[in-house]
Order: C-alpha cells, then sequence, then structure tokens
C-alpha cells in the first residue's frame, strides 16, 4: 500500500494494495498501472489503468483504458480522462456523488498544449516588462541593444509555440476509438464528456455503453449486445 506519497515507475507500476492518496498520493507510471484499489489520489499512466476492488475520488488520466474488472469493480466520484475508454461494473452511486468521465482524445498531448500555452504567456508577460523598460530609455543607451536583442528571440520562441500549438490541437481533436462499457449500474450523478460535448445520466440505467458518435456529434447510449 502506499498513503500521501509519491509512487512512479518508467515502465510498469504494479501493487498487491493500493493507494490511499489523502488528496496528495501520486501514481505515475510509463507504461501500465494495476492497483488493488485507489482512493483520493492522482493516478498518471501512459498506458492503461487496472483497478481490482474500486476507484473513490480520484484524479485518474490515462493513454489507453481504465479497466475495473473485479470485485465490487466501481469508479466513484472524482475525474477520469482515459483516451481509449473505462470498462467498469458501476459507475457512480445511488448517492449522486458526481462523477466525470472523458474519453476518446490523447489527454496527454493535452497536457502539452497546457504546458506551451503556459510557458506562451509567460513570453508575453515578459515582452510587455521588456517595452515598458525600453521605453524608459533613450535610442543611444547601450542598454536598449540587449533588450531588443532579448525582445526579439522571446518573440521568435513566441512565434515556434504558436506553431506548436496549433499541431497539438490537431492532434488533440482526432478521435480515439474508444467507449465507457459499465457491465452492471449506471448511477445519476455521472456526467460523461468527449470533444466538448457532455451527456448527463439522470435515470439509473443497466447494461449499458456509452460512445461518441462521430457524425452527429453527440456522445450516445445504448445496452450492451
Amino acid at each position: 500500500n502506499a498513503g500521501a506519497s509519491l509512487v512512479q515507475s518508467g515502465g510498469t507500476l504494479a501493487m498487491t494494495g493500493g493507494v490511499k492518496g489523502a488528496s496528495r498520493g501520486t501514481a505515475w507510471a510509463r507504461q501500465d498501472i494495476n492497483l488493488g484499489f485507489a482512493e483520493n489520489a492522482r493516478i498518471l499512466a501512459g498506458q492503461n489503468i487496472n483497478i481490482e476492488k474500486y476507484c473513490f475520488q480520484c484524479m485518474a488520466k490515462t493513454g489507453g483504458q481504465l479497466i475495473m474488472k473485479g470485485s465490487p469493480g466501481v469508479l466513484l466520484g472524482g475525474s477520469v480522462r482515459a483516451s481509449k475508454g473505462i470498462e467498469v461494473y458501476e459507475l457512480g452511486s445511488d448517492k449522486t456523488i458526481r462523477t466525470l468521465v472523458s474519453f476518446g482524445q490523447n489527454y496527454l498531448v493535452g497536457d502539452q498544449i497546457e504546458v506551451c500555452e503556459r510557458e506562451s504567456a509567460k513570453i508575453r508577460e515578459t515582452v510587455e516588462k521588456i517595452n515598458t523598460e525600453m521605453e524608459k530609455l533613450a535610442n543611444t543607451d547601450p542598454r536598449i541593444h540587449e533588450l531588443r536583442r532579448r525582445k526579439l528571440e522571446l518573440l521568435k520562441r513566441n512565434d515556434k509555440l504558436t506553431v506548436r500549438v496549433f499541431t497539438l490541437k490537431e492532434q488533440f481533436e482526432t478521435h480515439i476509438i474508444s467507449h465507457v462499457r459499465v457491465d452492471n449500474t449506471v448511477y445519476p450523478g455521472v456526467v460523461l464528456e468527449s470533444h466538448g460535448r457532455y451527456y448527463e445520466v439522470r435515470k439509473m440505467q443497466n447494461h449499458v455503453i456509452f460512445s461518441f458518435d462521430q457524425r452527429t456529434g453527440q456522445i450516445v447510449c445504448r445496452p450492451i449486445d
């Protein structure tokens, strides 16, 4: 077991117990993560996340699937961003606890977009400060040449970031074949999201599968065959 700690692996991370994160514990792996349970933790995997018993009030992100095939196999509360979707036995609770599940997009690329946009914002802020400083100097002041050189470097860097963000956003909008499969019950309080479209579960349903219909641009629900 792990508590409010960081457990990480450059390959696969496997724990016979689980994580009681106290809102601070993190499990991170470049490949798969296999846990007995997870509670109030951050779970980040490049590939699949497998949790046997329950996942309670966690923030999970995976480039693959979140799979819960054990007993009771309950995903309850928190938020999950799973590129290829999730497969669980129960989703949500009859106590109507808000549970958000996003699927069908590359959320690891989404993280890269956020990093680039934060850096771009810092560059623009720095350029504004340079402009303010340059206004206070005379054109003959030797310091102004260094400020101009620094400003030019920052503007070039920002142009590259703008192109990178554009490319990443195109990748992020590409749909990944995925689904949210609930083998037993999904409860009100569950909200599904894909490509900025939302589906809120308003009544208890059994044995259903959700997917994103690219033709209509909506999340659809159907019984499991």
